[in-house]
């Protein structure tokens, strides 16, 4: 059984597989470095957009004010009904990226507990994000709820 075609056919094979490695890891190696360029793409597009975003934010913080001033309502219009709860909303906006509820009950005047249970009201209607940097809790407003 053990003859010299069965050998060669043997030989063959183990070429063709080494051949196949050979091959899936030079597509494994051009996916890797095409998969870091988007990624690098990815971050710079992210970074695109927060920063426009960020001066968006800033400029309707800037009219905000204004129309304030000018006994307008604040901008941007948002779907809440309690005086207290948009107030803390509004104040959170201001905030492109987030704050505490410390931060906020400072800007407010008022108790952190109080601000940090609008906060969490906010949370659960959908027109704010909770997100953790280790132990410090940030709240950011969004203005369309994902449904």
């Amino acid at each position: 059984m053990n003859t010299d075609t069965d050998h060669v056919h043997i030989e063959d094979q183990i070429k063709r597989l080494q051949d196949s490695i050979i091959t899936i890891e030079h597509s494994f190696e051009k996916l890797s470095r095409e998969y870091e360029k988007s990624q690098k793409t990815f971050q710079e597009l992210l970074k695109e957009c927060n920063s426009a975003l960020g001066n968006a934010k800033a400029e309707i913080n800037k009219i905000g004010d204004i129309a304030d001033q000018c006994g307008l309502k604040p901008l941007p219009e948002i779907p809440i009904d309690d005086i207290k709860l948009k107030e803390v909303w509004i104040a959170l906006y201001r905030y492109h990226d987030g704050a505490t509820a410390d931060m906020i009950a400072a800007y407010l005047g008022k108790h952190r507990t109080t601000v940090s249970t609008y906060l969490n009201m906010l949370k659960g209607e959908k027109l704010a994000q909770k997100y953790r940097i280790g132990h410090v809790i940030y709240y950011k407003a969004v203005l369309q709820r994902d449904e």
